[in-house]
């Protein structure tokens, strides 16, 4: 968390972070749609559902190794149309 906390206010100054409350910090909607736009100019549906499926198993898998229960996401949620999720749409290519 030392080596967290500088590079946290460096973000937070550059305005890609805010911090909500003391040491919860959330990021900038434009660095989301940013992201977004760039995981659907380079990265494959099978990329993109991959890391869907990551970060729907990291919350239960940290939650076991801390050793406390956690309530499990089910499958349906990870299928695509879900109501969940947003559609995939493709915009146009990001000049390089």
């Amino acid at each position: 968390m030392r080596r967290a906390r500088p590079l946290l206010a460096e973000l937070s100054r550059a305005h890609l972070l805010t911090e909500d409350a003391p040491g919860r910090y959330r990021r900038h909607d434009l660095l989301r749609a940013h992201a977004l736009e760039l995981t659907l100019a380079y990265d494959t549906e099978e990329d993109r559902r991959a890391a869907f499926q990551r970060l729907l198993a990291h919350p239960p898998h940290t939650a076991h190794r801390a050793g406390r229960p956690f309530p499990a996401v089910g499958p349906a949620l990870a299928e695509p149309g879900h109501p969940a999720l947003p559609a995939p749409r493709r915009p146009p290519p990001v000049p390089r």
